[in-house]
């Protein structure tokens, strides 16, 4: 797995660097959001940690350039991206296209609003909220979508949850990620 991280994380390398040398800061405001990049490395660690590969299929709310799904797929489950920026959704796209890895078919990256999706399949949910729970009905809609054993991972320190039950807290790095679950 340490192999296909490396190379997983040469592509995302060389995309940071060429944004850096367009003048394109790695955060931009979206029509939906806010979107900011995640370190690679802490997002390996806590796949590691939480023991990922136990769940069959993550989406990512708001994937932003495919970070998170393309990591998850190297854990073996389904992977699912819910962007609506057309140049991050391209973005990831063509990062996936050149990964060209075999956990590739494992990946969806769609351009559509979660918010509009049906996320009752999967069981574990990632995020990096910009916004409170309680805006858009967030919190309500991630709470329907998400069956008994299901989880929500929520990376940040800014906003979190209060209909739902923290289950464990990693602090990497200075990064914060929370597992939350139905009370």
């Amino acid at each position: 797995m340490e192999e296909h991280f490396e190379h997983i994380k040469k592509h995302y390398d060389a995309f940071e660097k060429f944004c850096i040398g367009q003048g394109i800061l790695l955060a931009k405001e979206t029509k939906d959001g806010y979107w900011g990049v995640t370190n690679m490395n802490d997002l390996h660690e806590l796949f590691k940690k939480i023991n990922l590969k136990r769940f069959k299929h993550l989406a990512d709310l708001g994937s932003g350039d495919g970070r998170v799904v393309m990591l998850a797929a190297l854990h073996n489950i389904k992977a699912t991206g819910f962007e609506t920026d057309d140049w991050l959704t391209n973005c990831a796209l063509e990062i996936k296209r050149k990964v060209d890895h075999p956990q590739n078919k494992n990946i969806q990256l769609l351009h559509a609003n979660f918010l509009k999706a049906d996320l009752s399949k999967h069981d574990v949910l990632y995020i990096s909220p910009d916004r409170p729970f309680h805006r858009d009905h967030l919190g309500k809609k991630l709470e329907a979508a998400m069956h008994d054993n299901a989880k929500l991972i929520v990376s940040g320190y800014e906003f979190h949850p209060n209909h739902l039950e923290a289950e464990q807290e990693h602090i990497i790095n200075g990064e914060k990620f929370v597992i939350y679950r139905k009370k």
